[in-house]
């Protein structure tokens, strides 16, 4: 398949529920990681714990790598070489919106955030 122009680009980036594959550097080793991810045309906004290990990772060496494939055919694939960067460490109501939108996208439904949002609240 021939390279995606920026709209087709834009298009798959939204589409469906696609797991992204993030890589990172420990210790000088690529670390790869499955994250649900937002697109906003511009730049790709992932939501981790502070004590996940890619971020952990960020924080170190800022250096990473994103694919976003399609695994059925005709294939797909989006590569991202990119650095990349701790927005906040601190829980706020727009992260909590972010997660509501990517829950939709990726489970279909928002039974999972409720129950982590209880689980987190306590």
């Amino acid at each position: 398949m021939p390279p995606l122009n920026p709209a087709e680009s834009n298009a798959f980036l939204i589409e469906g529920g696609r797991i992204a594959k993030l890589g990172t550097l420990r210790d000088g080793w690529p670390y790869v990681n499955p994250v649900w991810y937002e697109w906003d045309g511009s730049a790709f906004w992932i939501i981790g714990k502070p004590l996940a290990q890619f971020v952990k990772n960020i924080k170190h060496d800022d250096r990473a790598f994103l694919v976003v494939d399609k695994d059925d055919f005709p294939y797909v694939r989006l590569n991202v070489e990119a650095r990349g960067r701790i927005v906040s460490e601190q829980w706020r109501d727009e992260w909590v919106e972010m997660t509501r939108r990517m829950t939709l996208r990726y489970v279909g439904n928002l039974d999972y955030l409720e129950a982590r949002l209880k689980y987190r609240c306590r």
